[in-house]
């Protein structure tokens, strides 16, 4: 449960730190998705028919798709948790599928990209997933992440701090694992010098002179994407 409700969490920091034109279809689902991903299985229905249902009527509706593969990703480790390795596997087929459309057919949607990542970024801690699977999910995560920052750069500094917060140690917890220390290092470096003092600067300065910290203390600072 613990992993399930760190998933929730990460795509909510991300995606409700970040501001976009318009009516959003997470906005449309919040609530639903998370009170799934918390084990309320209505809820989850209603979330996965409500995404279902603007794709009848716009099967290219990004938003809608990516957030059809994130609940796909949630099913899937629920399968294979209950042993289930073949529909554990269909569900983990179609998450990535799914949400590999909705960025193709919006690549510079913040609100596309930033859930693929923190689906896959959560998606990766787990144990049982063979390096040859995870490391290119892992840099397909990154380069959502690297995509939704070079979209931000020039206003970067005006974002909140729990935005650039959580993008930052995101950022810093996939390089790590990606075994590029340096590169994680300096995102830290960023995060514990231009962050206001707080959780995010004195975690990344935590980080930094520890080597390392729990996965848990990574992200998902504060974050309300739960309520």
């Amino acid at each position: 449960m613990k992993k399930v409700m760190l998933l929730a969490a990460a795509i909510g920091s991300f995606v409700f730190g970040f501001q976009t034109a318009g009516e959003r279809f997470d906005q449309v689902v919040r609530r639903d998705f998370f009170m799934g991903f918390s084990g309320d299985t209505a809820a989850l229905d209603r979330a996965m028919k409500t995404a279902e249902a603007v794709l009848k009527e716009n099967p290219d509706q990004a938003e809608a798709l990516v957030w059809q593969g994130a609940g796909y990703a949630f099913l899937s480790g629920r399968a294979f948790r209950d042993g289930d390795q073949g529909k554990g596997m269909e569900y983990w087929e179609k998450a990535t599928s799914t949400m590999d459309r909705a960025v193709g057919l919006q690549p510079r949607n913040i609100s596309v990209r930033i859930p693929r990542a923190a689906t896959l970024a959560a998606a990766t801690r787990s144990p049982a997933m063979p390096d040859f699977i995870r490391t290119p999910l892992m840099q397909a995560a990154m380069g959502d992440y690297e995509q939704a920052y070079q979209m931000q750069k020039s206003q970067f500094d005006s974002l909140s701090e729990h935005a650039r917060g959580e993008l930052l140690l995101g950022m810093a917890d996939l390089q790590e694992r990606l075994g590029q220390v340096e590169r994680s290092r300096a995102l830290l470096e960023i995060a514990a010098t231009t962050l206001p003092k707080g959780a995010y600067a004195g975690r990344a300065r935590k980080w930094l002179d520890g080597g390392t910290i729990p996965d848990a203390e990574r992200t998902c600072l504060g974050c309300h994407a739960a309520k």
